[in-house]
């Protein structure tokens, strides 16, 4: 979360969020599967390296939607949004 202006981003950051919750159902209900990487997670070596196991299980899996990692962190906790 950036030092300045934290309302403001906390606020863009929970809207971001719930933007891209909307596409992806919009994406599901058209009947496509929805891999999200985050980026925070391939910008090292070591992190990059982990992501084939966990692509190739959710390539073989029937889940429709999932996240790597599973919660970002950058994104704000949701009671900010409440």
């Amino acid at each position: 979360m950036p030092a300045s202006n934290v309302q403001f981003w906390a606020e863009k950051l929970i809207a971001n969020r719930e933007r891209d919750q909307k596409k992806i159902e919009s994406l599901i209900d058209c009947g496509w599967r929805v891999l999200v990487v985050w980026e925070c997670l391939i910008r090292s070596e070591k992190n990059l390296a982990k992501i084939g196991g966990n692509l190739e299980r959710w390539l073989l899996s029937s889940e429709t939607f999932t996240e790597f990692p599973e919660v970002p962190p950058s994104v704000p906790p949701r009671e900010l949004s409440e």
